[in-house]
């Protein structure tokens, strides 16, 4: 139990701000992809490197990440694993997988650029990840400085 962090624990509320700025990152840099510009793919390719890398570090911190249940925290990591195989991972595992697709692409031949759209869609699926942002505000009302 001494792994699992506490929902509500500064370095877990730091972590997912850095999540909230990177959907905010993919919000922005997203739509301007309908402009071809060299720059946009510049500076998509830089940070999607980095952005694989943080949402593949949160996929399995997410495994050692304790929950509320009722008005009880979770903390015990066979029942913090389970919760998380059943509700959270099979999109974040799709979105990872994808993403790194999409940086392995990156280094292949212009015949693998047709692809790249339909792996762009997996992007999208980040903005489920604000729901989880929301139960980051809920469980901060627990947390007093």
């Amino acid at each position: 139990q001494r792994l699992v962090s506490m929902p509500s624990a500064r370095h877990r509320i730091v972590w997912e701000v850095l999540g909230l700025v990177a959907i905010s990152w993919d919000l922005i840099l997203l739509p301007l992809h309908a402009f071809e510009s060299p720059t946009i793919a510049l500076l998509d390719r830089d940070t999607q490197k980095i952005s694989t890398i943080l949402w593949s570090l949160d996929l399995f911190s997410n495994f050692l990440l304790g929950y509320y249940s009722e008005s009880v925290i979770e903390m015990r990591p066979a029942k913090v694993t389970m919760r998380y195989l059943q509700t959270w991972f099979p999109l974040d595992l799709f979105l990872v997988s994808t993403d790194w697709c999409l940086v392995a692409m990156e280094d292949q031949e212009a015949g693998w650029k047709s692809l790249v759209p339909v792996f762009l869609l997996g992007r999208f699926g980040r903005l489920l990840r604000f729901a989880r942002l929301l139960r980051l505000i809920r469980a901060a009302r627990f947390w007093v400085v």
